[in-house]
């Protein structure tokens, strides 16, 4: 399982910036999520491609939130970026720097530890929720848990990759998804989805174990706010013993 958790780090990785697998994990990442870069001998002409990416294109996922932010700040609205990955978030901080991005993650400390003057999670929440020249959020799900509300400052969350882990997935819909919401505001949720890659994986057993979860606490509605349309387009482990089915599946179907 071990083994596993690193193969679909890679697999994650490769579906939104393949330049990461060069990179490894960053300090700042959940610990279950720590991988060495991926292994290479150094004379394969893959690993000089992976190396020189940046130089051939940009992610089509980092392409797609720029357009979103955008979008967003000249509505004068706020959107929160959601990535496991550290790296990711460091990314799209520096092409997202205009917007003056808040950014959350493990390596932030909180306001219980931080050195003064030091930049902490406390102090980037209350940016984003009331400097109106910060018109975005990039966190990381394992960093920002029960007790953070967003849901009055924002009603836009992009998720640039998943892991199939069904808690954080939900528990970071609920960031700005609550119920003391007035009935007029439409809370929305974007999955950037690389088609053929392990996100279709993912895609299907998080739908999987978000609808047996609602069979569990009799609860329909949690289907119908957890899970999109087909038309919208610590525990933090990357995946699960009933996970390795739908991992094998993809990886041979990739291979055949």
């Amino acid at each position: 399982m071990q083994r596993l958790g690193r193969i679909v780090m890679y697999l994650l990785e490769a579906a939104t910036n393949p330049m990461l697998l060069t990179a490894g994990s960053d300090e700042g990442d959940d610990p279950s999520f720590l991988h060495p870069p991926l292994e290479h001998q150094g004379h394969e002409p893959l690993a000089d491609l992976l190396a020189r990416y940046s130089s051939f294109e940009q992610p089509w996922k980092y392409q797609r939130v720029c357009s979103i932010v955008k979008e967003a700040a000249e509505k004068g609205e706020k959107i929160l970026i959601w990535s496991s990955y550290v790296k990711n978030l460091r990314a799209l901080a520096r092409l997202l720097d205009q917007y003056r991005p808040a950014v959350v993650h493990g390596g932030v400390p909180s306001d219980e530890i931080a050195l003064p003057g030091v930049i902490t999670r406390e102090r980037e929440f209350e940016r984003f929720r009331h400097d109106p020249s910060c018109a975005v959020l990039l966190a990381n799900p394992a960093a920002c848990g029960e007790g953070v509300s967003l849901h009055h400052w924002c009603h836009h969350a992009v998720f640039l990759d998943r892991t199939f882990n069904a808690g954080h997935f939900l528990q970071s819909q609920d960031r700005i998804h609550r119920l003391e919401l007035a009935e007029d505001v439409v809370t929305r949720f974007t999955l950037l989805i690389s088609a053929g890659s392990i996100d279709d994986s993912v895609d299907g057993r998080l739908a999987e174990k978000v609808s047996a979860l609602s069979l569990l606490m009799d609860d329909p509605g949690l289907v119908q706010i957890a899970l999109p349309s087909a038309d919208e387009g610590s525990g933090g482990t990357p995946a699960f013993d009933d996970d390795y089915q739908a991992i094998s599946a993809h990886i041979a179907a990739e291979n055949a």
